[in-house]
């Protein structure tokens, strides 16, 4: 019978897996392991975690996303925001 993963097994390999250095014995594991569930889960969550981070990385970015949402709440809930900048 093969030996199920933890969670915290599957966030560890993922994580090793992102940055290259899964050993071979823990790949055999995950592979092996018929519940790949959460492999993937945990896999999808960090890729978007790190598109997230790099497209918010840039200053100009995080600036026009927050200017377009204030702008949208103030048209949708006509509510006034107090005009701050953000440092």
């Amino acid at each position: 019978m093969v030996e199920r993963i933890s969670k915290w097994q599957a966030v560890m390999s993922v994580l090793a897996s992102f940055v290259g250095i899964q050993s071979s014995k823990n790949y055999e594991r995950d592979s092996s392991d018929e519940n790949f569930k959460q492999l993937i889960i945990f896999g999808f969550f960090l890729a978007v975690i790190l598109h997230v981070g790099i497209f918010f990385s840039r200053q100009d970015y995080s600036l026009e996303i927050w200017s377009a949402l204030k702008k949208k709440l103030i048209e949708l809930f006509n509510i006034n925001l107090i005009n701050r900048s953000l440092s």
